[in-house]
C-alpha cells in the first residue's frame, strides 16, 4: 500500500492472532501424549525384560512426555508467529522442536548428576 504523504510503500505485516497461543497449547498436549505413549511402551518392554524398574519407567515416561509437550508447543508457537507455511513452516517446526527437546534433555540430564 502506497502512502500518499511519503510516497513509500508499506508492506502489510502479519499480526500474531489469538489462535497462536491456543495452537501452541493444543500442540503441546498432543506432543506430550504422543511422546509419553512412546516412552510408556518402551518402559513396559524394559520393565518386562528386567532392564528397568517400574518406578524408573514411570519417571522416564513423565520426563519424556513433558519434554515432548514443551518441544511441540514451542515449535507450534514459533511457526505460528512466523506465519511460515509449506516447507519453510515444516523446517521451522522441526528445527524448533529438535532444539527445544535437546535443551530439555540436557537440563534433565544435568539434574541427575
Amino acid at each position: 500500500m502506497k502512502h500518499s504523504h511519503t510516497g513509500y510503500y508499506q508492506y502489510p505485516t502479519r499480526p500474531v492472532t489469538p489462535l497462536v497461543p491456543r495452537m501452541a497449547l493444543v500442540s503441546g498436549v498432543v506432543g506430550a501424549v504422543a511422546v509419553g505413549a512412546g516412552a510408556a511402551a518402551r518402559g513396559i518392554r524394559l520393565v518386562k525384560a528386567g532392564e528397568m524398574t517400574r518406578e524408573e519407567a514411570i519417571r522416564n515416561t513423565f520426563k519424556e512426555a513433558a519434554g515432548g509437550g514443551i518441544a511441540s508447543a514451542a515449535a507450534a508457537a514459533v511457526a505460528g508467529t512466523l506465519g511460515a507455511t509449506g516447507i519453510l513452516g515444516f523446517l521451522a517446526l522441526v528445527a524448533t522442536a529438535t532444539g527445544t527437546k535437546y535443551l530439555w534433555d540436557t537440563a534433565v540430564a544435568s539434574e541427575k548428576k
